[in-house]
């Protein structure tokens, strides 16, 4: 359009008439090719808009789409710094960007890279259980997530001096993975290498060594702690029980005679009961009165019912016992006495015959 204009201004004579029409044709061939690479844009940025909605579930894409609304073809539009525009914004890779970031602080804090950041450098350690490469693509995938979270940058906290959150390089990230790895580790890299970590490939192929040479010295120690065990299971199992050193023998109860002098000088069963807790004899020697009338019963019973007071005592069965015994052998008499009869009865009828 420059050169059109300046060619207007030399004059309209033949050559120069030939050479705008050149110039103008040029100039709507290019104003058609930026109409088409327009649309191509629209429709690529409109794919991604489209693409990103179609992976979210029902819940986040309701936020996403009032997101995309108030960002994309409306003015004005506020961005991620708190600044207002008036003019209008059209899908590009950078509105997409920055609504992608809009959706994520609906999840995260502002400062989320930021805390990120600061947990893999001074916080992440190797747990005990988990391998060493597991624990370095884990760490690895987590250095990734940085340059994805929100930071302060994006934020109306921000300042001129703000800069975003990075990635660690990996010269870095190996000195951090050598961290995190226990004091042991630590000691065993510093003895075969000259030079601090520069490649994590290179490290992870160290540690995993180190690693077995750990385990292999942890089974050695666990396989002598298994077998000291067991001995000192067996000494143990010898000796009979409660003679350990360890064993506190626990006195036995003391226990205290009982002794009743009333009983003893009197007559009677001195030894189950003490003297004050008697009930037979008075201090003077003379009976209680309810030990009296105890034995005034008992005295009734033998002389007129001698029946009732041996009604279930073995006395009376022991008596019984005899009677049925003294009534067996009658019965045996009995029947040996027949017996006879009928023999010399028997051998009498023979003689008469």
């Amino acid at each position: 359009r420059r050169v059109i204009a300046n060619a207007k201004k030399k004059g309209t004579d033949e050559p120069n008439q030939s050479s705008q029409d050149a110039l103008k044709a040029d100039l709507k061939a290019a104003l058609e090719e930026k109409k088409a690479a327009e649309e191509n844009l629209a429709e690529a940025a409109a794919g991604f808009f489209s693409l990103y909605a179609n992976l979210l579930s029902e819940d986040a894409r309701f936020r996403w789409d009032k997101i995309v609304t108030s960002q994309i073809g409306t003015a004005p539009w506020t961005d991620l710094q708190g600044n207002e525009h008036t003019e209008e914004r059209i899908a590009s890779k950078q509105s997409f960007e920055d609504c992608i970031t809009f959706h994520l602080l609906d999840m995260f804090p502002s400062d989320a890279a930021e805390q990120q950041r600061y947990y893999i450098s001074n916080v992440l350690k190797k747990p005990q259980r988990v391998t060493v490469r597991n624990f370095v693509q884990r760490v690895e995938q987590l250095n990734g997530y940085l340059s994805q979270l929100p930071c302060i940058y994006d934020s109306p906290r921000a300042t001129a001096a703000t800069k975003p959150v990075e990635a660690f390089d990996e010269a870095d990230l190996a000195m951090l993975l050598l961290r995190m790895c226990p004091e042991s580790w630590q000691n065993q890299y510093n003895l075969s290498q000259e030079s601090v970590p520069q490649s994590v490939r290179k490290l992870l192929g160290i540690l995993e060594n180190v690693e077995k040479v750990v385990e292999s010295s942890n089974a050695k120690e666990k396989a002598a702690k298994e077998s000291a065990e067991k001995s000192a299971g067996k000494r143990e199992k010898g000796k009979r029980k409660g003679t350990g050193s360890d064993h506190v023998r626990v006195p036995k109860k003391a226990r205290f005679a009982k002794n009743c002098a009333l009983c003893q000088k009197y007559g009677g069963a001195h030894t189950t009961h003490n003297t004050n807790e008697c009930r037979k004899y008075n201090p003077d020697g003379t009976l209680q009165k309810s030990f009296s009338a105890k034995a005034a019963a008992g005295k009734k019973d033998v002389g007129g019912n001698k029946k009732h007071l041996y009604g279930n005592s073995f006395a009376q069965v022991m008596e019984r016992f005899s009677k049925l015994e003294k009534a067996v052998k009658k019965s045996k008499k009995a029947s040996k006495k027949k017996k006879r009869r009928d023999d010399s009865s028997d051998s009498s009828d023979s003689d008469s015959e």
